[in-house]
């Protein structure tokens, strides 16, 4: 369905409003046009598309995540308190319709969602393009190791004056492949609501991209999300929307 909240839905429930009964035979309560593409409401065209919600969580904690340590594209697999934290997240979404599970290939993301997998029982599908920013040479350091190995490098990058870690990506790059693949499966799945296991960066990616943040700038903005906190977004064509957080 489309979001109720949305311009189009606001322009249907006015139009109802003030037609009456006409109206009400077309729109009846809380049915959206089925259709997608422009619709004509009261001489106002309107983009007309079916909604997709994407339920986007950071992965269970590792040892990286315990002793400070940067994990990109690679990294330990969860810890302890990583496994119990994926478990309580399967307890939750037990509780709601989860229609696919979407994850992350790294080893860390790809267990979490197995783990909330095995108590929906759906299966996982990896997408490399939800990958954490690639730190480069920095992955599996400190940011005190990183600031003595590479001259103040980490607070220059966590402080927007360094676009990419030493043979890394930049915020940009990652957002490219990020929103990508976040639209796509929004495409391949209208009206329902997808599990998408992921990591910070990735998150705040999308955060930023709903609220017009810019990319470069986000972390500047935004905090990283909690391991196993959930972030509801909406997509509805191009349009992305943040619908609160746990």
């Amino acid at each position: 369905m489309l979001n109720p909240s949305s311009p189009l839905a606001l322009a249907v429930k006015a139009t109802a409003a003030t037609t009456g009964a006409g109206a009400e035979s077309v729109w009846a309560a809380g049915a959206w046009p089925a259709q997608e593409g422009p619709v004509e409401i009261g001489g106002q065209r309107y983009a007309c598309f079916p909604m997709a919600t994407l339920l986007l969580t950071r992965h269970g904690e590792t040892e990286w995540n315990a002793t400070h340590r940067w994990q990109g594209f690679t990294g330990p697999p969860l810890n302890e308190l990583g496994r119990q934290q994926a478990e309580d997240l399967a307890q939750t979404l037990a509780r709601i319709d989860i229609d696919a599970i979407y994850s992350s290939d790294t080893i860390r993301a790809a267990e979490t969602a197995e783990i909330v997998a095995a108590r929906l029982g759906l299966e996982v599908r990896q997408d490399a393009r939800l990958r954490e920013i690639n730190f480069g040479e920095w992955e599996g350091l400190t940011r005190e190791e990183i600031n003595e190995r590479y001259t103040g490098a980490f607070s220059q990058w966590d402080a927007c004056k360094l676009a990419a870690p030493t043979g890394g990506e930049t915020d940009l790059q990652m957002a490219e492949r990020v929103l990508e693949a976040l639209s796509e499966i929004a495409r391949n799945h209208k009206d329902e609501t997808v599990l998408v296991v992921t990591s910070g960066g990735p998150i705040r990616t999308a955060q930023a991209h709903a609220q017009g943040i810019a990319q470069a700038v986000a972390r500047l903005h935004l905090q990283r999300a909690e391991n196993c906190a959930l972030v509801e977004l909406e997509i509805e064509g191009n349009s992305f929307s943040l619908n609160g957080a746990s």
